[in-house]
């Protein structure tokens, strides 16, 4: 009988530990690679949320004032929305465009003084000045107003 101690095995248990390690070490530079790129995808998401909320924001300044739909501007109307202390958004909104007149329900249709049920479209182009975002959002508006208003 041949004994088989130590002595025979020449480093093959350090072989084998040194593969596992290997193995183990491509594993955690992979996990690296792919956290650093679903970062960069969350990173982008938000940033094209904010530009698009800020969009949403100056569409609301612009729809809560109803001089802007009795006499539209003919311009394009600027805001500047700072969103904390390093965001700040460049926004621009092109004046309601009136796309319909229709009856307002309630009414007779011969009294010529009836009000009319007007739908506007507005657009607000915006750009981020810290990260270069840019959205450009289009919003649709009804509102009853006084007949022959849209023009």
């Amino acid at each position: 009988m041949r004994f088989k101690g130590p002595g025979r095995q020449r480093g093959l248990t350090m072989f084998f530990a040194m593969v596992l390690l290997l193995m183990l070490l491509l594993l955690a530079v992979s996990a690296t690679q792919i956290l650093g790129t679903n970062f960069r995808i969350t990173s982008n998401m938000t940033s094209q949320k904010a530009v698009e909320g800020a969009s949403q924001q100056a569409l609301e300044r612009m729809i809560s004032n109803l001089a802007n739909f009795i006499t539209p501007p003919t311009a394009a109307t600027p805001f500047t929305i700072q969103n904390g202390a390093a965001n700040k958004y460049d926004v621009s909104v092109l004046g309601p465009k009136c796309i319909a007149e229709l009856p307002a329900a309630g009414y007779s249709l011969t009294y010529s003084l009836a009000p009319k049920r007007t739908q506007w479209e507005m657009q607000a182009n915006t750009s981020d000045t810290v990260l270069g975002g840019r959205a450009e959002i289009h919003q649709g508006v009804s509102i009853l107003m006084p007949s022959g208003s849209c023009k």
